[in-house]
């Protein structure tokens, strides 16, 4: 087992108060013990762990995802010394690789001149047209921050092109589809990625309903739109992983895929865990008792919970096992899988969106296929009720 990514949350509080909130409002409390930043003794530790981590491995490429809370509400000192220091104490021969995804409302001219010349790329929050993005995405004082988001998509924007950005989006199932991928199109995005909202079983997604697909059907209608746009359009990772999945290619994400995860979350202090995600599971779930001080990244990876999340899309729940389509769902995003009453071993909570959506995914990419290629690849169309009914007959939760 190894890593070639460590997400950093160097501020461990946020200026805006989005009611989602996996950090702060769905019931895990552990931010309020959390250092407020990341501490330069921190740092050193990371770093020194990545480095023995990486010449042990072999590892070419590393990444660090400076994440939150809301990282801009660090110093731009902090990152410069960071990533000096990284340069400096991680082997040459490892390419390093800097991201930050943040809310926006803080970004300025100064932070984007120095992600120009840190070479970071920038992934800003917007979950769609005005209405949608301000009835979740507030301060707190309860304030919309769709006006100072669009506004830091313009300024990265009139550095035309020469900073690379991303739009992340946490599905609302009540926003007009075709009305956002048009004003996703307007603003001039090149890379656009939606997120299912994090949910468990015991916590379900808003609009959920079991055996139904809401899901599943907004974004079936996103990716027609997207999917038959001949003109220049975003790249949207969800949709682009699932059809190379669909034709064999190896490749993986939290949600979908056969591959591992290589990826750990360090905490402002120094605690090393899985997944943000999974205090959507309950209170202090993530908290495993490790920390990058005193523990190096082989030990850690020998944790149970640790190794449960790295290897998720291998170790799959009864019926995924049977399931026709497990080498492109993967089982999901192992936090999905979690009720109180039988931990992870449950299918996801969105299994049947994402079952409706790759047969729909498939079968279009299919029927684009001459019918030569499809008869030497032996490909058939998939049918979403035969494949729901066969796992439907082996579950009982």
């Amino acid at each position: 087992m190894n890593l070639n990514t460590l997400v950093l949350k160097v501020a461990s509080r946020c200026n805006l108060n989005c009611t989602y909130c996996y950090v702060y409002n769905l019931g895990d409390l552990t931010y309020q013990d959390q250092p407020k930043f990341m501490s330069v003794k921190v740092v050193q530790a990371i770093l020194q762990k990545v480095s023995r981590h990486c010449e042990k491995h072999n590892i070419s490429n590393f990444h660090f995802v400076f994440h939150g809370g809301e990282p801009l509400l660090q110093s731009m000192g902090f990152f410069e010394g960071f990533i000096k220091k990284a340069r400096e104490i991680i082997q040459p021969q490892t390419h390093l690789h800097f991201a930050m995804q943040t809310n926006g409302v803080l970004l300025t001219k100064e932070w984007c001149d120095f992600f120009l010349s840190a070479g970071i790329t920038i992934g800003i929050s917007l979950d769609g047209y005005e209405e949608i993005h301000d009835s979740k995405r507030v301060d707190h004082a309860g304030k919309g921050s769709y006006q100072k988001v669009i506004e830091a998509i313009d300024l990265v924007n009139s550095y035309q092109g020469k900073l690379n950005l991303g739009i992340l989006t946490v599905i609302n199932t009540r926003a007009d589809p075709d009305k956002l991928y048009q004003q996703i199109k307007e603003l001039n995005i090149r890379s656009f990625n939606l997120l299912l909202p994090y949910a468990s079983w015991d916590v379900p997604p808003p609009d959920w309903a079991k055996n139904r697909t809401v899901y599943a059907d907004w974004l079936i209608k996103i990716f027609d739109r997207w999917y038959f746009d001949d003109k220049p359009k975003p790249s949207i990772p969800i949709f682009e992983q699932i059809l190379g999945l669909c034709i064999g290619l190896r490749q993986s994400s939290q949600y979908f895929g056969g591959e591992k995860l290589d990826f750990l979350i360090i905490e402002t202090d120094g605690s090393i865990e899985v997944s943000g995600a999974l205090k959507v599971c309950g209170h202090g779930m993530t908290k495993e008792n490790m920390n990058i001080l005193d523990m190096d990244l082989e030990s850690a990876l020998q944790n149970n919970q640790l190794n449960m999340h790295y290897n998720s899309h291998q170790e799959l729940p009864f019926p995924c096992s049977n399931c026709k389509v497990v080498g492109i769902c993967g089982g999901g995003f192992l936090p999905n899988r979690y009720s109180a009453i039988n931990g992870f071993n449950n299918r996801s909570v969105y299994c049947h969106d994402s079952l409706k959506l790759i047969c729909h995914i498939h079968n279009i990419l299919m029927d684009s296929l001459p019918q030569k290629v499809l008869s030497k690849a032996k490909k058939n169309l998939l049918s979403y009720d035969n494949v729901f009914n066969e796992i439907h007959s082996m579950i009982s939760y």
